[in-house]
């Protein structure tokens, strides 16, 4: 798929800086949180690269950090480094809850997330850097971060993690309380949508890659795709 072409003017520069080094800021405050054991990094680390071998060979090459980080509901999530990009260098990091394994994730789940969390790092590593920029207010408005988790959904899915994705939604759903959920369903396909957009990717694959480039945004639009 093309780079999405990232028309942005000063001010939206300015925006996206502001909020970039807010990001940064946060993510300094990740190092107070408690670590993960040795054991926990290392078999996260190790997933991690066999994914980035067999299922994003666009990445092949590039160094991504398992760090760590604390939220009452988000386990993993991907970033990059904003003075690095802004420098015109790349740095990438996807960061763990310990209470992931605390909280009894299954292992047989993980693969699915990291397949999504690697999503991100994909999306990040094929924009210049004007092009990471402007995503950061993507990142913190539901509205616009809606079609960004949901394709990096379809990308895990697309690259045959979907199964996978789908047990650790179905975790996750049992370990969130309602209110926590329903913010989750605004963002991501629920475990539904992702048994639906599996059964898509095996009948209908042409119509499956059309969604690559529009995210279904409703369940309507996902079962609808495929007759």
């Amino acid at each position: 798929m093309r780079p999405r072409r990232t028309s942005v003017s000063r001010s939206a520069l300015a925006t996206a800086t502001t909020r970039a080094l807010l990001v940064a800021t946060l993510a300094l405050g990740a190092c107070a949180t408690p670590p993960l054991s040795q054991s926990q990094h290392d078999d996260v680390s190790a997933l991690a690269r066999e994914l980035q071998a067999r299922a994003y060979p666009e990445l092949a090459g590039v160094t991504i950090d398992i760090g760590v980080m604390s939220s009452a509901d988000v386990f993993f999530e991907s970033n990059f480094d904003v003075p690095a990009a802004l420098a015109g260098a790349r740095r990438y990091r996807i960061a763990v809850n310990p209470q992931l394994f605390e909280r009894g994730a299954p292992r047989d789940a993980l693969a699915g997330v990291l397949a999504h969390e690697l999503a991100h790092t994909y999306d990040y590593h094929r924009r210049d850097a004007a092009g990471l920029l402007a995503l950061l207010p993507v990142l913190v408005l539901d509205n616009e971060g809606a079609v960004f988790e949901r394709w990096t959904d379809l990308q895990a899915v697309a690259r045959g993690y979907g199964p996978s994705l789908l047990r650790y939604r179905q975790w996750l759903r049992r370990v969130l309380s309602d209110e926590q959920w329903q913010r989750k369903r605004r963002l991501y396909y629920d475990p539904r949508e992702l048994a639906w957009l599996i059964d898509v990717r095996e009948r209908c694959p042409a119509l499956f890659l059309a969604m690559l480039d529009a995210p279904p945004r409703t369940t309507r639009d996902v079962v609808t795709h495929c007759p």
